[in-house]
């Protein structure tokens, strides 16, 4: 939802992954770097558990979904359409910031243009007059 209160869908896809630093590049593994930390998050644990994957996986959508709700919130429908570039750079750059501490990070950003919600039935009914409000006038 926008600043004024306009629903509206964005289809956003991230290519996410795990942080490779320059040395590991070269040959060397990082230790304790962001790969390393990565690795940490998504091994299944000692007791067998191997729903990891799916949970690390569902904490990083959430705050994929809640950087781009926090960020929407704060324009108006406007300023969403016309600034679809600044929003893609400003969502790659607060999702990053987010990711880092799971050992991720955002290599590439696809933003569709929005796509307006149809009105809720309880707002579309406001300017509508009642059979008793027609017949009064």
């Amino acid at each position: 939802m926008s600043e004024d209160k306009v629903t509206f869908r964005l289809c956003t896809i991230l290519t996410i992954g795990p942080e490779i630093c320059a040395s590991a590049a070269a040959g060397d593994l990082c230790a304790g770097g962001p790969i390393h930390h990565y690795a940490r998050l998504i091994a299944p644990l000692p007791s067998g558990e191997s729903h990891v994957h799916e949970l690390f996986e569902s904490i990083v959508e959430s705050v994929v979904k809640g950087e781009i709700h926090v960020h929407a919130a704060k324009l108006t429908v406007e300023e969403i359409f016309k600034g679809a570039h600044d929003f893609r750079s400003w969502l790659i750059e607060k999702v990053r910031l987010k990711l880092n501490q799971f050992g991720l990070f955002v290599y590439n950003a696809n933003v569709s243009p929005p796509i307006q919600e149809p009105l809720h039935e309880h707002l579309s009914n406001l300017g509508q007059k009642t059979p008793q409000d027609m017949c009064s006038t």
